[in-house]
């Protein structure tokens, strides 16, 4: 056993006539370490993406709620009525006539 650590911290095993075996071995796992570190960085980029589309999505939701709150209360009578008598007009006191065409 002492024998094979030593061996192994001497580098044989990369060296000896079977190093072809353990050279493709290390050149195949190099290869997957330098895959799943490129995979992380690509999921970090989309949760990145994902979390600055999500932040646009929160301000345009705010923005049309802030939007309809406006619409809804410059479609109240009392405002309309405001806004149109400086022109003179006025809601009637009479209801609309209804036309029954036969």
């Amino acid at each position: 056993m002492k024998r094979f650590i030593i061996d192994l911290l001497k580098g044989h095993p990369l060296v000896n006539e079977e190093a072809y075996k353990n050279w493709r071995f290390i050149f195949f796992v190099l290869f997957l370490f330098i895959l799943m570190i490129y995979a992380a960085h690509r999921v970090d980029q989309k949760v990145i993406k994902i979390d600055g589309l999500n932040r646009q999505l929160s301000a345009l939701r705010n923005e049309h709620v802030d939007n309809r709150q406006r619409i809804q209360k410059a479609r109240l009578e009392s405002t309309l009525r405001n806004q149109l008598a400086p022109i003179g007009l006025q809601p009637t006191d009479q209801p609309p006539l209804i036309l029954i065409v036969e």
